[in-house]
């Protein structure tokens, strides 16, 4: 199998930031950082953010035991500046 990654300069086209999160409070992730993380969007202007993927993790199989964590999501940034 051959993996070709696509011919784009550094500093051009979209981001795909992945975010591994462990919770102390699942209750407070949904009510508070969400909607901060929506605020800081919108206060910096930046248009064009999409989740693309918000998942339960059911399984560790590559991070030490002390690195275990309850969600992943993946956030698309229309480029590195944003």
């Amino acid at each position: 199998m051959k993996i070709t990654l696509p011919n784009i300069e550094p500093g051009q086209g979209p981001v795909l930031m992945l975010n591994m999160i462990r919770f102390r409070d699942k209750k407070i992730y949904f009510e508070q950082y969400l909607p901060a993380f929506n605020q800081v969007v919108q206060q910096l202007g930046i248009e064009g953010v999409t989740v693309k993927l918000v998942s339960e993790v059911v399984a560790n199989i590559m991070a030490d035991e002390d690195e275990q964590w309850d969600e992943i999501v993946v956030v698309e940034y229309p480029s590195a500046e944003a």
